[in-house]
């Protein structure tokens, strides 16, 4: 199943170990946002930990708030609305025991903001990175979220 989600305009990336991060405001929108994510839905074709052939891992788990899930299950391919999130914790297990990288998406203002963070927590990337933007818009004019 692949979902197509248009964006429009890019945040700035920031590697947060260079600069002080611009996007702190949505860092906080987004982690306030999180709160509670485990009880999330996860799709059921692929719920629970889940081998991966994407760079996020070997193995990952991923659930959606009510917001993204809505959207999700209705098949209906095209935007998800603002509010929208969706969170992925990778794994190097397949038992989801030894935590890799964790990485969140947030929809606000029409646009989708990344987060990328280490397994102590702390935020590695964020806004529109190229390591996110570039598989997720596999050629097309939009920002997708990949299933599989």
């Amino acid at each position: 199943m692949l979902l197509l989600l248009l964006a429009c305009g890019e945040k700035d990336v920031v590697d947060t170990e260079d600069t002080a991060d611009p996007n702190a405001a949505l860092l906080e929108e987004l982690a306030t946002a999180l709160d509670g994510y485990e009880s999330w839905t996860q799709a059921a074709e692929w719920s629970g930990v889940q081998e991966s052939n994407t760079s996020h891992d070997a193995f990952t788990e991923i659930w959606f708030n009510d917001v993204s899930y809505a959207t999700y299950e209705a098949q209906a391919g095209g935007d998800m609305p603002d509010g929208s999130v969706i969170a992925k914790q990778s794994w190097t297990d397949a038992e989801g025991t030894d935590p890799a990288n964790f990485t969140a998406m947030m929809k606000a203002d029409g646009e989708w903001f990344w987060a990328a963070y280490s397994p102590s927590g702390d935020v590695v990337q964020s806004g529109q990175p190229d390591f996110c933007t570039g598989c997720h818009a596999a050629g097309q004019d939009g920002v997708m979220v990949l299933t599989w």
